[in-house]
């Protein structure tokens, strides 16, 4: 019986040079979700496991090195392959980060500095192997990951994937593999970024009762706008109820440090367990402090903050989140219509070109402020926040001024009934 397969290319390049799953920027690479396609002769009704051969290949380096005098050397590289958990895991392929498992491991394979790199997968049969779209409704898809050991690494592959073994599960029960790519530019055509550091003042460490010096934290606006022509995709979010945005906060780590040791540090969004005693200054050792970001929609939430250091209504901030020190900490945050400005006149679907700080537009209307801080004061290094949305055009802005409240308001949180962020 004739082996069915599928064959994709792809290269690393630039930012999806990544690196294998011990580096953060591990999501970087390119991405395809593999699923099993029933062909005429197969049989639905048969169960059993369906055995699939993933064989990822770099050019033909030999005629390179006859020419050069070289020894034939290939990039380290291998396959990591996941399960996703529904929906929620779109971009947020955050390696080693218990606060956003949106996903399951199925298969890594080792690194080796050779022309191609092979393991076999095992997926359920019956169902076409897990391969339906991702949905909130907890419908999951199998998604594979090539790379190199080393991000930066740049250079050419393919992958691929056919059906083996034997038996009505195997080679000649008609089912096909199919490989595509996921793009999350085109899935997500909305993103903006943006730096910072916490350093002197400015690293004020978490808040809380006392914590006065966390009102010198930075905070950013993070402005939502409705696309002028519609949102991408057929569903008219101008209409719907929630924005979905994902929100990435790395850090610089420290040269000899590790963008993945260690499990994380306690604290929480809303409860923080008070310090003991007086705490000294801790010094900056090698690897990743334990950072967070608090999200707040509406302005008396940073009034608090700027004041006290703190925030006394609870339900003044948007969502939970604990503190860990990795690489990059990530969040899906689902956020009402009443956060989101309406379309200006040809605004286009790229952050940044509206121009304006954060705190310009008084304290009318919904607002999203991140305020990103490390566990501890005086704990300083650099950091840069992305965002990313398929619903909205996104401004990430500093914010360099707190409107004061509007006359004849009692001053008081007035959060939107919303969905908070799921990490």
């Amino acid at each position: 019986a004739a082996v069915e397969w599928s064959m994709v290319r792809g290269e690393f390049r630039g930012e999806s040079a990544g690196g294998a799953d011990h580096v953060a920027t591990w999501r970087r690479n390119p991405v395809f979700r593999l699923s099993l396609e029933s062909g005429e002769a197969s049989n639905e009704a048969e169960g059993g496991d369906v055995h699939v051969c993933l064989t990822m290949s770099q050019p033909d380096a030999r005629k390179a090195a006859r020419g050069s005098g070289e020894q034939v050397s290939y990039h380290a590289a291998g396959l990591t392959v996941i399960r996703s958990h529904g929906a929620a895991t779109g971009p947020m392929l955050v390696p080693a980060d218990p606060e956003a498992a949106h996903y399951s491991p199925l298969l890594r394979t080792s690194f080796w500095n050779k022309r191609d790199v092979s393991a076999e997968l095992t997926l359920p049969g019956g169902g076409g192997g897990g391969g339906g779209a991702a949905t909130d409704d907890g419908e999951s898809e199998v998604l594979v990951v090539p790379s190199t050991y080393e991000s930066g690494l740049e250079g050419a592959f393919s992958l691929t994937a056919c059906v083996v073994g034997s038996g009505e599960r195997g080679a000649g029960s008609g089912l096909r593999p199919v490989l595509s790519p996921l793009v999350f530019d085109s899935r997500y055509p909305f993103s903006a970024s943006v730096s910072g550091s916490w350093s002197g003042p400015a690293a004020g460490g978490r808040l809380g009762a006392g914590r006065i010096e966390a009102a010198k934290n930075p905070m950013y606006e993070l402005r939502l706008t409705l696309p002028s022509g519609g949102p991408s995709g057929d569903t008219d979010v101008g209409g719907g109820e929630f924005a979905d945005v994902y929100v990435f906060l790395s850090q610089e780590v420290p040269k000899g440090g590790s963008g993945n040791d260690g499990s994380g540090s306690g604290g929480g969004g809303r409860r923080v367990a008070k310090a003991k005693g007086k705490s000294k200054s801790p010094a900056r050792k090698a690897g990743p402090l334990p950072i967070g970001f608090y999200t707040f929609t509406d302005w008396e939430a940073a009034r608090q903050v700027s004041a006290d250091g703190q925030v006394v209504a609870s339900e003044a901030i948007f969502d939970s989140f604990k503190f860990t020190n990795r690489q990059v900490v990530c969040r899906r945050l689902r956020l009402p219509r009443s956060c989101m400005k309406p379309a200006m006149g040809g605004a286009k679907g790229q952050a940044g070109e509206q121009g304006g700080e954060g705190g310009a537009e008084g304290d009318a209307g919904g607002v999203v402020l991140l305020l990103p801080c490390t566990y501890e004061a005086k704990q300083e290094g650099t950091f840069t926040i992305e965002a990313m949305s398929a619903d909205a055009n996104l401004e990430l802005l500093p914010v360099t001024d707190i409107p004061k409240p509007a006359i004849g308001t009692s001053g008081t949180s007035t959060r939107p009934v919303g969905q908070g962020g799921r990490g």
